[in-house]
């Protein structure tokens, strides 16, 4: 492991002074726990009873990181998360304790979103504005939750209803990058439109982007309401292609539109929530130097309903899921439509054996029209040790669903394979919540497996010109230990530092394991934030080392961002960030180099 830079180290030891007097005249403070998570189909848990390693990114805390406006990808990178990028305008997923993107499901609202062709989210499409806070819950819960969560499930909330208020949002900064962002917020419904551009840091690197949303709630009561979600949005970038062999003119366009219907009422003596959904999803890929002019659309109809009742010490959870998808696909091979039909059975129940102990069973079955689903169980046990300390044991399966190109393909030289498995992994968790004071501490042991993944070969290894298509055949493993530490003094200052070690191998063509560990096998995070009436100051220093990428070195980084944020008056704020503070040249993806400094001027007015 290489030794930090000199700069970050002198700033680690400085706020780690600082925090010890802080905490030395501190007065005694109190925490104010997170009162529910989200972990199926929105049925509200609290949180010392959830499974597994439990993390909630509040409006707030976006905000102190200075990423109001930036895309969902940033917010979630800008509070630790591990987002996988391809340069700074390519697409971006999240993926959770090294289980890949496709292995992590990203839900809206209760709702998966819609992954399109490669079926993973872009989450450098989707805007933060407008996001009420993100739950993360690490963990195998395809029990509840469905297809993809090995790693575990990030819900995002939103919400753009509220006090009557408009605001108007313009940053402008490195790159030629400028957002415009536009929000209206009413008490039962909300609208936001925003635009964004940047020329990128590489050639050939620009992007733009448009959304709209929209909220209606035709019903808003303690027990029960009805709510309408709009989203679209779109984004154009150029594919620069990996450095060493750029491309000179690919391209790619996304439009993703989605409409959602939710709803939650009492009903024979449970509460019951339900939705309905449509979502659909373009992509268009020119590259005409290759002779490729790729088309993929799918749209997706789905219901689903969730219910929840109480007694005798048990609490069960039960539902149906239910989703129809088109797919329109065009390459240079394939020109068609293909359906594929899904729904899925499932129950959770949470056993009070004593005021101090539950014990949690879940079981899930899915049906398709184009593969398999294994069986899903869920078990785990909560432990209260004392009002301060909780523990928790888990075991679950998961599996990720073939994503359309595998099935289908994307031209000759990617063949597709519709005789595809499911990938089928399971997890085993051991995490802890030690909470007095101001102080939170969480821990989390994990070991995953994988087997009958889903990898990349020759169709024939004797000759490599006639393509390449997936199979069931790669194993995979990661064991992996994450130590969390929070601390709350007088209310304004908050610091946060957080250690990942992960240790994660998978298996090639040939049999053997290979570390995979591009994120790093050590990580350390540490966040110093400030909050006063009139300012905010956010502090982010991340250093990560140890990298691989399928057994191949990769160099060790650390990186240093500030943000300032001052509120001139109730209308006015000014803000001001810095990314990659120390002008670091790193890529997370070998040949595809993230930008170097840069900075960032937001101003919000309200009226």
């Amino acid at each position: 492991m290489k030794a930090p830079s000199a700069l970050a180290g002198l700033i680690l030891v400085t706020v780690a002074v600082l925090g010890l007097a802080a905490d030395a005249a501190a007065e005694p403070a109190v925490f104010e726990e997170e009162e529910v998570v989200v972990t199926a189909k929105s049925v509200k848990t609290p949180v010392p009873q959830t499974l597994g390693f439990t993390e909630i990114i509040t409006q707030q805390d976006i905000q102190e990181a200075g990423a109001t406006q930036d895309s969902l990808a940033g917010a979630l990178a800008a509070n630790g998360q591990p987002v996988d990028e391809n340069g700074a305008n390519g697409p971006a997923a999240l993926q959770l304790d090294g289980a890949p993107a496709g292995q992590t499901q990203v839900m809206v609202n209760g709702v998966a979103a819609q992954g399109g062709f490669s079926g993973q989210a872009d989450l450098s499409a989707f805007p933060a504005i407008g996001v009420e806070r993100i739950e993360i819950a690490h963990g195998p819960l395809s029990a509840m939750n469905g297809a993809n969560a090995l790693g575990g499930v990030v819900n995002v909330v939103t919400d753009l209803t509220g006090a009557t208020r408009n605001r108007v949002a313009l940053t402008e900064g490195a790159f030629q990058t400028g957002r415009f962002n536009l929000a209206m917020t009413r008490d039962d419904w909300g609208i936001a439109a925003g635009v964004s551009h940047s020329d990128g840091d590489r050639s050939r690197s620009g992007a733009t982007g448009r959304y709209l949303l929209g909220q209606y709630d035709f019903l808003q009561e303690d027990d029960q309401y009805l709510r309408l979600y709009l989203q679209a949005f779109n984004k154009t970038a150029e594919d620069p292609g990996p450095e060493s062999a750029p491309k000179a003119r690919a391209e790619q366009s996304d439009a993703n539109y989605a409409l959602q219907l939710n709803g939650k009422r009492p009903w024979a003596g449970g509460d019951w929530e339900y939705k309905l959904y449509s979502q659909r999803w373009e992509t268009e890929y020119d590259d005409p130097d290759a002779f490729r002019h790729d088309r993929y659309h799918s749209t997706v109809f789905g219901a689903d309903a969730a219910g929840g009742y109480a007694w005798g010490g048990h609490e069960v959870q039960s539902g149906v899921s239910l989703k129809r998808t088109l797919f329109d696909i065009a390459n240079t091979v394939y020109d068609g439509e293909r359906t594929q039909e899904d729904w899925a059975l499932f129950a959770q129940d949470t056993y009070s054996l004593n005021d101090r102990l539950w014990l949690v069973g879940g079981l899930r079955q899915e049906w398709s029209s184009d593969f398999d689903s294994p069986l899903l169980p869920r078990l785990g046990l909560v432990q209260t040790v004392n009002p301060d300390l909780t523990v928790k044991y888990g075991y679950g399966k998961a599996f990720r669903a073939p994503a359309p190109r595998e099935l289908y393909g994307e031209g000759s030289w990617a063949v597709g394979n519709p005789a595809l498995r499911p990938e089928d992994g399971e997890r085993f968790d051991l995490s802890a919540e030690y909470r007095q004071g101001g102080s939170e501490w969480q821990i989390n042991l994990f070991r995953t497996r994988l087997k009958d993944g889903i990898s990349w070969v020759p169709v024939n290894p004797a000759d490599l010109s006639a393509g390449y298509t997936w199979r069931n055949f790669a194993k995979g493993r990661a064991d992996g230990v994450t130590v969390g530490w929070k601390r709350t003094w007088r209310q304004w200052i908050t610091g946060r530092v957080d250690y990942h070690w992960l240790d994660r191998q998978d298996q090639g063509t040939d049999g053997v394991y290979r570390s995979n560990n591009f994120f790093g096998r050590h990580q350390l995070v540490l966040d110093l934030t400030l909050s006063q009436p009139r300012y905010d100051y956010g502090f982010s220093w991340r250093f990560v080392a140890d990298r691989t990428s399928d057994g191949v070195e990769l160099p060790d980084y650390d990186l240093i961002d500030l943000n300032f944020r001052y509120r001139f008056n109730p209308r006015l704020t000014l803000g001001v960030g810095c990314t990659n503070l120390t002008d670091r040249r790193y890529a997370i993806q070998k040949d595809y180099p993230m930008p170097g400094r840069s900075i960032q001027v937001t101003m919000e007015y309200f009226f």
